[in-house]
Protein backbone atom coordinates (compact mmCIF):
# COMPACT_ATOMS: atom_id res chain seq x y z
CA UNK A 1 0.00 0.00 0.00
CA UNK A 2 2.83 2.78 0.58
CA UNK A 3 4.29 1.60 -2.36
CA UNK A 4 1.04 2.50 -4.16
CA UNK A 5 0.71 5.53 -2.27
CA UNK A 6 4.32 6.95 -3.37
CA UNK A 7 3.92 6.02 -6.71
CA UNK A 8 0.54 8.50 -6.68
CA UNK A 9 2.98 11.04 -4.96
CA UNK A 10 5.54 10.38 -7.90
CA UNK A 11 2.60 10.88 -10.67
CA UNK A 12 1.72 13.96 -9.30
CA UNK A 13 5.34 15.68 -9.93
CA UNK A 14 5.69 14.08 -13.09
CA UNK A 15 1.93 15.89 -14.11
CA UNK A 16 2.99 18.46 -12.40
CA UNK A 17 6.54 19.23 -14.67
CA UNK A 18 4.09 18.63 -17.68
CA UNK A 19 1.74 21.36 -16.64
CA UNK A 20 4.83 24.14 -16.27
CA UNK A 21 4.33 27.78 -18.27
CA UNK A 22 6.53 27.73 -21.37
CA UNK A 23 7.92 31.20 -20.57
CA UNK A 24 8.81 33.32 -23.15
CA UNK A 25 12.71 34.80 -22.27
CA UNK A 26 12.40 38.39 -24.13
CA UNK A 27 8.97 39.26 -21.84
CA UNK A 28 8.07 40.39 -18.88
CA UNK A 29 4.50 39.50 -17.69
CA UNK A 30 1.31 41.83 -18.55
CA UNK A 31 -1.12 39.31 -16.38
CA UNK A 32 -2.47 35.67 -15.94
CA UNK A 33 -5.94 34.56 -17.07
CA UNK A 34 -8.27 31.47 -16.11
CA UNK A 35 -10.33 29.91 -19.04
CA UNK A 36 -13.44 27.84 -18.03
CA UNK A 37 -15.68 26.69 -20.73
CA UNK A 38 -15.81 24.01 -23.62
CA UNK A 39 -14.81 23.56 -26.64
CA UNK A 40 -17.27 21.74 -29.70
CA UNK A 41 -16.19 19.27 -32.22
CA UNK A 42 -17.76 18.34 -34.97
CA UNK A 43 -17.67 14.62 -36.54
CA UNK A 44 -16.74 14.39 -40.14
CA UNK A 45 -16.29 10.50 -39.79
CA UNK A 46 -16.49 7.39 -37.94
CA UNK A 47 -13.89 6.87 -35.74
CA UNK A 48 -11.45 9.64 -36.37
CA UNK A 49 -10.79 11.88 -33.70
CA UNK A 50 -12.10 15.39 -34.31
CA UNK A 51 -9.86 18.76 -35.16
CA UNK A 52 -12.55 21.08 -36.05
CA UNK A 53 -13.92 23.11 -33.00
CA UNK A 54 -15.15 26.00 -31.77
CA UNK A 55 -15.06 27.44 -28.10
CA UNK A 56 -16.86 29.16 -25.16
CA UNK A 57 -15.09 30.34 -22.52
CA UNK A 58 -15.32 32.45 -19.77
CA UNK A 59 -12.43 34.44 -18.60
CA UNK A 60 -11.57 34.63 -15.18
CA UNK A 61 -8.71 37.31 -13.23
CA UNK A 62 -9.10 34.23 -10.18
CA UNK A 63 -7.90 30.62 -10.07
CA UNK A 64 -11.03 30.04 -7.72
CA UNK A 65 -13.41 31.16 -11.06
CA UNK A 66 -15.14 34.19 -9.22
CA UNK A 67 -14.43 37.21 -11.00
CA UNK A 68 -15.24 37.15 -14.90
CA UNK A 69 -12.97 39.58 -16.59
CA UNK A 70 -13.35 38.90 -20.31
CA UNK A 71 -14.11 36.20 -23.08
CA UNK A 72 -11.82 33.45 -24.67
CA UNK A 73 -13.49 32.16 -28.20
CA UNK A 74 -10.67 31.81 -30.26
CA UNK A 75 -9.84 35.31 -29.81
CA UNK A 76 -8.84 36.94 -25.83
CA UNK A 77 -11.43 39.89 -25.29
CA UNK A 78 -10.74 41.35 -21.95
CA UNK A 79 -13.70 43.38 -20.28
CA UNK A 80 -11.54 46.42 -20.68
CA UNK A 81 -11.62 46.49 -24.54
CA UNK A 82 -8.22 45.02 -25.11
CA UNK A 83 -7.95 42.10 -27.27
CA UNK A 84 -5.28 39.79 -28.83
CA UNK A 85 -5.36 35.93 -30.03
CA UNK A 86 -2.77 33.22 -30.95
CA UNK A 87 -0.81 34.00 -34.12
CA UNK A 88 1.77 30.85 -34.28
CA UNK A 89 3.02 28.29 -31.42
CA UNK A 90 6.59 28.82 -30.68
CA UNK A 91 7.02 25.84 -28.73
CA UNK A 92 4.62 23.23 -27.06
CA UNK A 93 5.06 20.39 -24.47
CA UNK A 94 2.60 17.20 -24.12
CA UNK A 95 -0.29 17.27 -21.51
CA UNK A 96 -1.70 13.76 -21.48
CA UNK A 97 -5.08 13.76 -22.01
CA UNK A 98 -5.57 17.17 -21.74
CA UNK A 99 -4.81 20.40 -24.38
CA UNK A 100 -1.18 20.90 -24.96
CA UNK A 101 0.98 23.53 -23.12
CA UNK A 102 2.68 26.00 -25.91
CA UNK A 103 4.11 29.12 -26.10
CA UNK A 104 2.75 31.43 -29.15
CA UNK A 105 2.94 34.43 -30.61
CA UNK A 106 0.30 36.91 -30.54
CA UNK A 107 -1.38 39.38 -32.60
CA UNK A 108 -0.04 42.84 -31.34
CA UNK A 109 -2.24 45.41 -30.82
CA UNK A 110 -2.32 49.19 -30.31
CA UNK A 111 -4.41 50.88 -27.77
CA UNK A 112 -4.95 50.86 -23.88
CA UNK A 113 -5.80 47.78 -21.83
CA UNK A 114 -4.19 44.74 -20.62
CA UNK A 115 -4.04 42.49 -23.74
CA UNK A 116 -2.93 45.85 -25.53
CA UNK A 117 1.11 45.11 -27.10
CA UNK A 118 0.32 41.64 -26.14
CA UNK A 119 3.56 40.21 -28.19
CA UNK A 120 3.74 36.68 -26.79
CA UNK A 121 0.50 34.32 -25.36
CA UNK A 122 1.02 31.07 -22.97
CA UNK A 123 -1.20 27.88 -21.83
CA UNK A 124 -0.73 25.50 -19.19
CA UNK A 125 -2.29 23.94 -16.67
CA UNK A 126 -5.09 22.75 -18.74
CA UNK A 127 -7.69 19.77 -18.30
CA UNK A 128 -9.45 18.72 -20.28
CA UNK A 129 -10.51 19.85 -23.91
CA UNK A 130 -9.77 16.41 -26.14
CA UNK A 131 -12.20 14.96 -27.86
CA UNK A 132 -12.89 11.09 -28.26
CA UNK A 133 -13.27 8.70 -31.57
CA UNK A 134 -16.46 9.95 -33.28
CA UNK A 135 -19.11 6.97 -33.31
CA UNK A 136 -21.33 9.22 -35.62
CA UNK A 137 -20.22 10.63 -38.83
CA UNK A 138 -22.03 13.88 -38.62
CA UNK A 139 -22.12 14.12 -34.44
CA UNK A 140 -20.95 16.99 -32.14
CA UNK A 141 -18.80 16.26 -28.55
CA UNK A 142 -19.05 19.17 -26.52
CA UNK A 143 -16.27 18.99 -24.22
CA UNK A 144 -15.34 20.47 -21.01
CA UNK A 145 -11.99 22.43 -20.61
CA UNK A 146 -9.94 24.76 -18.08
CA UNK A 147 -6.44 26.48 -18.89
CA UNK A 148 -4.22 29.31 -17.47
CA UNK A 149 -2.87 31.67 -19.78
CA UNK A 150 -0.42 34.04 -19.70
CA UNK A 151 -0.04 37.21 -21.60
CA UNK A 152 3.53 39.16 -22.38
CA UNK A 153 5.14 41.87 -23.62
CA UNK A 154 8.05 41.89 -25.00
CA UNK A 155 11.46 43.11 -23.92
CA UNK A 156 14.75 43.69 -25.67
CA UNK A 157 17.17 41.21 -26.08
CA UNK A 158 19.73 41.66 -23.11
CA UNK A 159 22.88 43.46 -23.68
CA UNK A 160 25.25 42.58 -21.05
CA UNK A 161 28.33 44.82 -22.26
CA UNK A 162 30.45 45.87 -19.26
CA UNK A 163 30.16 49.69 -19.33
CA UNK A 164 27.35 50.56 -21.21
CA UNK A 165 23.89 51.73 -20.06
CA UNK A 166 20.52 52.17 -22.15
CA UNK A 167 19.80 55.33 -23.36
CA UNK A 168 16.46 55.83 -25.07
CA UNK A 169 13.93 53.25 -26.40
CA UNK A 170 12.31 54.74 -29.78
CA UNK A 171 9.51 52.86 -32.04
CA UNK A 172 9.61 53.46 -35.32
CA UNK A 173 6.42 53.41 -37.16
CA UNK A 174 6.53 53.19 -41.20
CA UNK A 175 6.62 50.84 -44.21
CA UNK A 176 9.45 48.62 -45.84
CA UNK A 177 9.40 48.28 -49.46
CA UNK A 178 10.24 45.21 -50.26
CA UNK A 179 11.19 42.74 -53.32
CA UNK A 180 8.86 39.68 -52.33
CA UNK A 181 9.74 37.90 -56.05
CA UNK A 182 13.01 36.06 -54.48
CA UNK A 183 13.42 33.06 -51.70
CA UNK A 184 14.54 36.26 -49.16
CA UNK A 185 13.06 39.53 -49.30
CA UNK A 186 15.13 42.51 -50.37
CA UNK A 187 14.47 45.93 -48.70
CA UNK A 188 14.46 48.47 -51.29
CA UNK A 189 13.71 51.59 -48.86
CA UNK A 190 12.46 52.10 -45.60
CA UNK A 191 9.96 55.17 -44.51
CA UNK A 192 9.14 54.99 -41.21
CA UNK A 193 8.73 57.95 -37.79
CA UNK A 194 10.61 57.59 -35.01
CA UNK A 195 8.37 58.00 -31.48
CA UNK A 196 8.85 58.11 -27.75
CA UNK A 197 7.50 55.15 -26.29
CA UNK A 198 5.08 57.55 -23.68
CA UNK A 199 1.45 57.40 -23.37
CA UNK A 200 1.16 59.96 -25.68
CA UNK A 201 4.05 59.55 -28.25
CA UNK A 202 6.41 62.37 -29.85
CA UNK A 203 8.04 61.95 -32.77
CA UNK A 204 11.70 62.33 -32.29
CA UNK A 205 13.32 61.55 -35.86
CA UNK A 206 13.16 59.31 -38.46
CA UNK A 207 14.05 55.96 -39.43
CA UNK A 208 15.27 55.30 -43.11
CA UNK A 209 18.11 52.42 -42.38
CA UNK A 210 20.17 55.31 -40.58
CA UNK A 211 18.26 56.31 -37.20
CA UNK A 212 17.75 60.47 -37.68
CA UNK A 213 16.74 62.85 -35.05
CA UNK A 214 15.01 66.23 -34.95
CA UNK A 215 18.78 67.30 -33.55
CA UNK A 216 20.35 65.81 -36.48
CA UNK A 217 22.02 63.44 -34.46
CA UNK A 218 22.24 60.02 -36.37
CA UNK A 219 23.63 56.46 -36.02
CA UNK A 220 22.59 53.05 -38.15
CA UNK A 221 22.94 49.46 -37.17
CA UNK A 222 25.82 47.40 -38.31
CA UNK A 223 26.75 43.63 -38.13
CA UNK A 224 23.20 42.74 -36.40
CA UNK A 225 22.91 39.46 -34.63
CA UNK A 226 19.35 37.98 -35.10
CA UNK A 227 16.94 36.27 -32.83
CA UNK A 228 14.85 33.72 -33.53
CA UNK A 229 12.37 35.27 -31.56
CA UNK A 230 9.06 36.19 -34.09
CA UNK A 231 9.33 33.00 -36.59
CA UNK A 232 9.09 34.59 -39.79
CA UNK A 233 5.66 35.85 -38.26
CA UNK A 234 7.60 39.72 -38.62
CA UNK A 235 10.54 41.25 -38.37
CA UNK A 236 13.49 39.43 -36.18
CA UNK A 237 15.01 40.92 -33.06
CA UNK A 238 18.52 41.87 -33.33
CA UNK A 239 21.55 43.24 -31.32
CA UNK A 240 23.97 44.96 -33.41
CA UNK A 241 26.73 47.56 -32.96
CA UNK A 242 26.02 51.02 -33.21
CA UNK A 243 28.05 52.99 -36.54
CA UNK A 244 28.35 56.21 -38.17
CA UNK A 245 27.36 57.98 -35.31
CA UNK A 246 27.14 61.69 -35.87
CA UNK A 247 25.83 64.84 -34.18
CA UNK A 248 26.49 66.02 -30.07
CA UNK A 249 22.67 65.40 -29.65
CA UNK A 250 20.48 62.03 -29.05
CA UNK A 251 22.65 59.39 -31.10
CA UNK A 252 25.98 60.90 -29.49
CA UNK A 253 28.20 58.27 -28.09
CA UNK A 254 26.32 55.05 -29.09
CA UNK A 255 27.67 51.71 -28.98
CA UNK A 256 24.58 48.81 -29.61
CA UNK A 257 21.14 48.94 -30.86
CA UNK A 258 18.83 46.37 -30.25
CA UNK A 259 14.89 45.42 -32.24
CA UNK A 260 12.75 43.71 -30.43
CA UNK A 261 8.78 43.62 -30.45
CA UNK A 262 8.03 44.29 -34.11
CA UNK A 263 4.85 44.09 -36.31
CA UNK A 264 5.02 43.19 -39.85
CA UNK A 265 7.69 43.82 -42.12
CA UNK A 266 7.96 40.65 -43.90
CA UNK A 267 6.32 39.33 -46.99
CA UNK A 268 4.11 36.89 -45.67
CA UNK A 269 1.85 35.71 -49.17
CA UNK A 270 2.72 38.51 -50.64
CA UNK A 271 5.23 37.65 -54.32
CA UNK A 272 5.29 41.36 -55.50
CA UNK A 273 8.56 42.72 -56.83
CA UNK A 274 8.31 45.88 -55.25
CA UNK A 275 5.44 45.75 -52.70
CA UNK A 276 5.12 48.48 -50.08
CA UNK A 277 4.48 46.49 -45.86
CA UNK A 278 3.80 48.22 -42.58
CA UNK A 279 5.98 47.34 -39.51
CA UNK A 280 6.60 49.04 -36.67
CA UNK A 281 10.05 47.68 -34.19
CA UNK A 282 10.83 49.28 -30.89
CA UNK A 283 14.50 50.03 -30.78
CA UNK A 284 17.18 50.34 -27.45
CA UNK A 285 20.11 52.57 -27.83
CA UNK A 286 23.15 51.80 -25.86
CA UNK A 287 25.44 54.30 -24.68
CA UNK A 288 29.16 54.20 -23.07
CA UNK A 289 32.43 52.66 -23.87
CA UNK A 290 32.82 49.00 -23.67
CA UNK A 291 35.44 48.05 -20.97
CA UNK A 292 38.96 46.06 -22.01
CA UNK A 293 37.45 43.15 -21.02
CA UNK A 294 34.14 43.69 -22.91
CA UNK A 295 33.77 42.97 -26.57
CA UNK A 296 31.09 43.66 -29.72
CA UNK A 297 29.73 39.86 -28.95
CA UNK A 298 29.58 39.81 -25.38
CA UNK A 299 25.92 39.98 -24.95
CA UNK A 300 23.51 36.72 -24.17
CA UNK A 301 21.88 35.70 -27.24
CA UNK A 302 18.55 34.20 -25.59
CA UNK A 303 15.62 33.56 -27.61
CA UNK A 304 11.86 32.72 -27.14
CA UNK A 305 11.75 29.16 -27.79
CA UNK A 306 11.29 28.47 -24.26
CA UNK A 307 13.38 27.79 -21.34
CA UNK A 308 16.92 28.07 -21.08
CA UNK A 309 18.75 24.80 -22.04
CA UNK A 310 19.78 24.46 -18.79
CA UNK A 311 16.49 24.40 -17.30
CA UNK A 312 15.13 21.83 -20.10
CA UNK A 313 17.83 19.54 -19.32
CA UNK A 314 16.70 19.80 -15.62
CA UNK A 315 13.38 19.33 -16.24
CA UNK A 316 14.09 16.69 -18.88
CA UNK A 317 16.03 15.06 -15.87
CA UNK A 318 13.46 15.33 -13.38
CA UNK A 319 11.07 13.51 -15.66
CA UNK A 320 13.53 10.71 -16.32
CA UNK A 321 14.18 10.32 -12.55
CA UNK A 322 10.38 9.96 -11.66
CA UNK A 323 9.75 7.28 -14.97
CA UNK A 324 12.91 5.58 -13.17
CA UNK A 325 11.58 5.03 -9.62
CA UNK A 326 8.34 4.57 -10.50
CA UNK A 327 8.83 2.04 -12.43
CA UNK A 328 11.38 0.40 -9.62
CA UNK A 329 8.60 0.78 -7.38
CA UNK A 330 6.19 -1.18 -9.20
CA UNK A 331 8.40 -3.96 -10.10
CA UNK A 332 9.93 -4.42 -6.89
Amino acid sequence: MNRISIFIALACVLATVFAQEIVPTFGTGKGTYYANGTLTFTCTAVGEVPTAFTIDSILYSDVALTTPAGVYNGSFFNNDGSFTRSLGNIQTSTNTGSLSNFLAYALRNNGTGLFDKVSFLTRYNATGGVAAACADATGVQVVPFNATYGFYQSIAPPVQVAGVTLRNTFRAVGVLNLDCSGTAPVISNIRSILYTVDAVPTQVGIYNGSFIATDESRTAASGPVSFAATGGFSLPYFLANATNTEGTGTFNGLSYITRYDTVGGVCGSSTGTLTDVPFEASYGFYAGTPTSSSSSSSFTSGSTNGPSTSASTASAAKVAGVLVLSAALLLA
